[in-house]
């Protein structure tokens, strides 16, 4: 099963290590990732998200933030990880059954 202290690294470095296994994010995926795993299962706000991953002065459409959490959920390869909550924001969710990389290892 994934959860958050299976991602460890440190905060300066632009990977996180997913079940044993590299994966290459952009800085951006970073920031937003470590914005929804500093307080893992807290539904994280759209307007927190853009401002801790960009910062309080951006102007832009909020869909960039759809189009970065899009190509999170695609570089990280497990459905379910990082959840949309309709109307509030996102959150760090439990993958689907058999969708954990070590599942199965030994």
């Amino acid at each position: 099963m994934w959860c958050c202290s299976t991602w460890g690294c440190p905060t300066w470095t632009a990977s996180r290590s997913a079940g044993g296994h590299e994966v290459a994010l952009t800085p951006k995926e970073f920031d937003i990732l470590e914005c929804l795993a500093a307080d893992p299962g807290r539904v994280v706000t759209r307007q927190e998200v853009l401002e801790r991953a960009w910062d309080a002065h951006w102007y832009g459409p909020t869909k960039v933030l759809d189009v970065h959490i899009a190509a999170l959920r695609r570089t990280l390869g497990v459905p379910g990880l990082v959840e949309t909550v309709y109307g509030r924001g996102f959150h760090l969710g439990v993958p689907e059954p058999g969708q954990d990389p070590d599942a199965g290892a030994p």
